[in-house]
């Protein structure tokens, strides 16, 4: 049985070179637990949303919000809505990496 629920909220724009390594970098620190990342992706010119697409294919645990009518909507969307978009509302955690 696995441990906790944990929901992981990772913010991106143009994080194409990053996010791939990062969800499969979390994946494998936290495969005893039962975790979903959700991606909410603001917009971003450089593929991140279509590779985090691709990864949604072979892992479930993953999900892919996309914000495409402004910049930075995607981190209104996590301060607002984080509590409606995760598992269980025991605990959230938040990943933001820089360029």
């Amino acid at each position: 049985m696995k441990k906790t629920e944990i929901s992981i909220l990772i913010p991106t724009r143009n994080e194409v070179k990053n996010i791939g390594k990062l969800i499969l970098e979390i994946l494998d620190e936290l495969k005893d637990y039962k975790i979903e990342i959700i991606v909410v992706d603001d917009s971003s010119e450089d593929g991140t949303a279509d590779l985090v697409k691709k990864v949604t294919k072979k892992h479930r645990e993953v999900r892919l919000i996309r914000c495409l009518s402004e910049p930075d909507l995607g981190k209104s969307i996590l301060i607002w809505y984080s509590p409606m978009l995760c598992i269980g509302g025991r605990r959230l955690e938040g990943v933001e990496r820089g360029n």
